[in-house]
């Protein structure tokens, strides 16, 4: 949702990255905040060791699958990093 939200401040002109800035200064304190202030009860936290998100869900399905090697399967999850980078980088 972060990404979305800069690009929505910073579109609406080249000026704009100051505000953006400031957001993402904001934004970070508060999470400090409320990190701080959050109780943690350390009978509920379960550590679970593996991947997440849509990129990790598939290195984790190729390697699972057989159907490339886990090497590849990181080269093919870094490669699809670039190309989303890249894209967003053209429309920008």
């Amino acid at each position: 949702m972060f990404p979305i939200l800069l690009t929505v401040i910073t579109g609406a002109g080249a000026d704009k990255w100051v505000t953006a800035v400031f957001f993402m200064i904001t934004m970070g304190v508060l999470s400090w905040i409320l990190y701080a202030i959050m109780p943690v009860d350390e009978g509920i936290v379960k550590k679970k060791k593996g991947e997440q998100g849509v990129i990790g869900w598939m290195i984790t399905y190729f390697k699972d699958t057989g159907l490339i090697s886990e090497g590849l399967a990181q080269i093919t999850a870094s490669v699809l990093w670039i190309m989303i980078l890249a894209g967003r980088l053209s429309t920008a």
